[in-house]
């Protein structure tokens, strides 16, 4: 079959982000049938307090989304689209029909689903005027395009099944392929990786600022360790959530409890913070295999973490010393100072166990199996 590959996906910030930016970069590498399209394109606002700009911002990124595949078909002749969007393989489906294939990335970050919303409002005129379209529209894809034009679907992780399941109930599950994300060691290793201390000093947490990353017992927790070690630093770097109520409490209380935020850094810069920090906490009630874990034993920082999703098989790997209990104040603080009364050969044997398990996940295997998958499915030419 004659024809591209598009691999097109948004221009946004985190985790997916870097995720579709590494595997297109390596498809692209990997074969000539690859074209690459990176959308900038405004980010829908779900803030059930703005709807009139949620339908505003949602409107101009489909037709955003549009006209820049109509371009592209004009263009280019294209026998398969992989993107992380169901906006943007919903549109493929009506632009190109059943002439292309389809195949979806699924990063494990909940579509929102606005059935509890739409049942909530009591607002008749707000309820049927700006929850309705919404949740209809969602509905429709998961119907017309997700079930039934969908060739396979790739998460990073076991756990990201679970969520799959949980957005897409009807799904056939032998469409769903694990294919884990991967890291750029040539950003992220231990060159400049500083020497292993024996106190609390540069504690460090990289994520969203949603309440189930632990966060506010994260906090509480930072504050026991203050009481015994004055000198302690917690750096937190963050993204912006979709969770603004939660988002500024917890920006509050940062600031009143003299926390430092960073809102924002590339990979570069965040690969040096690794490097200067001692440990990284991620005390999430839930969560996959996320990419700050990756990154960070490999630059040779050693991570605390719950023992949830993906997470507890990966630190069992490492040591089951690295998995926090649950996400309380109290045992997120027990847990950082069992680590740091490790002997100095105990540390470096996680450290080490932890660039062992690094060297599994890279940009280039997953890209790699990623194309076979597609081409499995694709009519040879």
């Amino acid at each position: 079959m004659k024809g591209k590959i598009l691999v097109i996906f948004p221009k946004e910030q985190g985790g997916e982000w870097v995720a579709n930016k590494n595997i297109s970069q390596n498809l692209a590498e990997l074969s000539k049938e690859i074209i690459i399209k990176e959308i900038s394109i405004q980010a829908t606002i779900w803030d059930k307090d703005k709807r009139l700009q949620l339908l505003k911002s949602f409107l101009n990124q489909f037709l955003g989304y549009r006209k820049i595949l109509v371009e592209i078909k004009k263009k280019t002749k294209i026998k398969a689209i992989y993107s992380s969007s169901l906006i943007i393989l919903f549109l493929a489906s009506l632009i190109w029909g059943k002439k292309i294939s389809l195949f979806f990335q699924y990063h494990g970050r909940r579509h929102f689903n606005l059935q509890e919303e739409l049942k909530r409002e009591k607002n008749l005129f707000r309820r049927w005027l700006y929850i309705f379209p919404f949740y209809s529209f969602l509905t429709n894809l998961e119907k017309h395009i997700f079930y039934k034009r969908v060739k396979k679907i790739f998460v990073p992780a076991k756990a990201s099944i679970e969520d799959l399941k949980e957005d897409f109930p009807k799904l056939d599950e032998g469409k769903i392929r694990i294919i884990p994300n991967g890291i750029d060691e040539k950003i992220f290793n231990t060159e400049g990786r500083r020497k292993i201390i024996k106190k609390p000093k540069n504690l460090l947490f990289v994520g969203r600022l949603e309440k189930e990353k632990g966060l506010m017992p994260l906090l509480a927790a930072f504050s026991l360790i203050k009481k015994k070690f004055k000198d302690s630093i917690l750096t937190i770097v963050y993204l912006p959530s979709a969770e603004k109520q939660f988002e500024k409490t917890f920006l509050d209380s940062s600031k009143e409890k003299k926390i430092k935020l960073i809102k924002n850094l590339n990979s570069e810069e965040l690969a040096k913070l690794y490097k200067k920090s001692d440990l990284l906490i991620l005390p999430s009630e839930k969560e996959q295999l996320p990419l700050v874990f990756l990154e960070a034993i490999a630059c040779g920082t050693p991570v605390l973490s719950t023992g949830v999703g993906d997470l507890k098989e990966a630190q069992l790997k490492i040591s089951s010393e690295m998995i926090i209990s649950e996400a309380m104040p109290e045992k997120i603080a027990f847990s950082i100072l069992s680590y740091y009364a490790l002997s100095l050969k105990q540390k470096e044997e996680i450290i080490q166990n932890g660039l062992n398990l690094a060297k599994n996940y890279r940009w280039s295997k997953t890209a790699k199996t990623i194309l076979k998958e597609i081409n499995n499915v694709l009519p040879q030419s």
